[in-house]
């Protein structure tokens, strides 16, 4: 995935839930696994800040996706600084217009498909070799796996590196319990609406949760907007 910065968005398909992640989240929770780990994240937060430059800080990092097939679910888990929030939506895919355009990505012949969604007009690759009605963040509904998606302006790219089977387990506890248990801390998750929670982090009521915290360790949350908007603009 591309903004700008590269990052690795992880998507886990299993029978009944699907689970997408940013590999930058999952790093910085490996990293509060441990006293020394967290001393590291504590470092980095603050030659972040020194440099200017952040390696965890970005419009998708933080959020986590898991996709319900049974009930049509989605519950996207994500924050506002050390605030963890969650909300839900109905999985409706979206009105792709499938085209004659094919190609090879990643090994996989692929067929393009086109629509436009939340403020965005977006191109998508899908490939048939891999049945399943998948994709990067929200995106599903094509007749095999979206091997490669962006929008028309470039500002937002995802692209298949590779796909294998294995027998890892989601873990959908926080959709049970409310809550992220980590080794050292566990954080309440507070329900909310979509549009009102993306008001929150991109506009000024999260400037102020954000430079709040920071104040905490003496630093300051200089609020930079987002140079192409967030992925979805419907807010």
């Amino acid at each position: 995935m591309t903004m700008g910065r590269e990052d690795v968005f992880n998507l886990m398909i299993g029978d009944n839930y699907s689970y997408g992640y940013s590999y930058i989240d999952f790093f910085k929770d490996s990293l509060a696994q441990t006293p020394l780990g967290m001393y590291t994240l504590s470092q980095s937060l603050l030659e972040s800040y020194e440099t200017g430059i952040s390696f965890w800080s970005s419009s998708l990092g933080g959020a986590r996706l898991y996709k319900n097939h049974n009930e049509q679910k989605l519950s996207v888990i994500d924050n506002i600084s050390t605030y963890r929030f969650i909300y839900e939506e109905d999985i409706i895919p979206q009105s792709w217009i499938i085209q004659e355009d094919t190609v090879t990505i990643a090994g996989y012949s692929s067929q393009k498909a086109v629509c436009h969604w939340r403020g965005r007009d977006w191109v998508a690759w899908f490939t048939t070799e891999l049945p399943i009605s998948e994709g990067p963040w929200k995106f599903h509904g094509l007749p095999g796996l979206i091997v490669r998606l962006y929008d028309t302006k470039h500002h937002y790219e995802f692209e298949l590196v590779s796909f294998k089977k294995n027998n890892a387990t989601i873990d959908i506890q926080p959709l049970h319990t409310g809550e992220i248990r980590q080794l050292i801390f566990k954080y309440a998750l507070t329900k909310i609406d979509r549009k009102t929670f993306l008001g929150m982090k991109f506009g000024e009521r999260g400037h102020i949760i954000r430079e709040a915290d920071m104040a905490r360790i003496g630093l300051t949350a200089d609020w930079v907007e987002l140079k192409y908007g967030y992925i979805e603009l419907d807010y």
